[in-house]
């Protein structure tokens, strides 16, 4: 690997096509890469698009990897420090292009930008499958809306001091507090990549339902602390032995009844699923 290094404000044009690994891809037109401080609450983290302005907010380089790819973070295999430095990104999305196209363009920003290089793998994973119950989904599915977030894209995280909001756009939204787990308008696959960031493995969503529901689990106060601490686990940050020490006692129950009670359940599970092992990549961006 290179060498860390603190990263700085850069600003850099690019043509709207790049030879990046021997592969034509799409680029942004111009791209502005800022360091941003750690913060623990108050913060928005995602991407919005605007136009054809796109800011990513408050990404770490393993987040802007699996954004790039269409994983998740815990499918990017690299070194520990990918979870630390945290980066704004702001580009504008050349005429004609679409935003379907904006994780090619991150990539191309990745590799000419940080000089990374990767390469794809498939491991096996203990997973949670995200089932229906045998008696039947229990959720009211909602009337069809063209305009519903499909959570595939445009996705905004605020973590707060009380709660953490997944904004999906489009009315879609789940929130997690104290008293539990709530969506609104949302899809099982968005229900499953939530609960990922929550659990002591990933979750993975075989229902085969694809309308939109409004989902509500309660949390006991036990399996709330677990699960408030189990996303810096999920994102490779190390924690004291006090707080881990809470991951170590029987918890989950509460949201196993929760699902039980929409119909829904967590099976055990293995599963084939791909990785990027990423091969090398500097810490700080180049001013090019």
């Amino acid at each position: 690997m290179k060498t860390c290094r603190s990263a700085v404000p850069v600003l850099g044009m690019a043509l709207t096509a790049a030879v990046v690994l021997g592969q034509i891809r799409p680029t942004f037109e111009v791209a502005s890469i800022h360091a941003v401080p750690p913060q623990v609450s108050g913060v928005n983290v995602g991407l919005r698009i605007e136009g054809s302005q796109v800011r990513f907010t408050y990404l770490s380089l393993r987040e802007s990897v699996a954004r790039a790819y269409r994983l998740k973070a815990w499918q990017i295999i690299g070194p520990a420090w990918l979870n630390e430095d945290r980066f704004d990104i702001t580009a504008i999305l050349p005429p004609g292009a679409s935003a379907s196209q904006i994780p090619e363009m991150l990539q191309t920003l990745l590799v000419q930008r940080f000089q990374l290089r990767l390469h794809r793998a498939s491991r096996d994973f203990p997973v949670y499958s995200l089932e229906v119950a045998r008696g039947g989904i229990k959720l009211q599915e909602l009337p069809a809306d063209p305009n519903a977030g499909s959570g595939a894209l445009n996705v905004i995280v605020s973590v707060g001091s009380e709660a953490t909001d997944y904004n999906f756009g489009n009315g879609s939204k789940i929130r997690f507090s104290a008293p539990g787990l709530e969506g609104r308008n949302i899809t099982m696959a968005m229900l499953a990549d939530t609960l990922s960031w929550y659990l002591d493995q990933p979750v993975v969503d075989r229902t085969a339902l694809k309308g939109n529901y409004d989902v509500r689990i309660d949390i006991s106060p036990d399996d709330f602390r677990a699960m408030s601490i189990r996303p810096a686990v999920v994102a490779g940050v190390v924690l004291p032995s006090a707080l881990m020490s809470v991951l170590e006692r029987p918890w989950g129950d509460s949201v196993t009844t929760g699902l039980n009670k929409a119909g829904l359940k967590l099976e055990r599970r293995r599963a084939p699923l791909e990785v990027v092992i990423i091969d090398s990549i500097d810490r700080k961006p180049s001013d090019n």
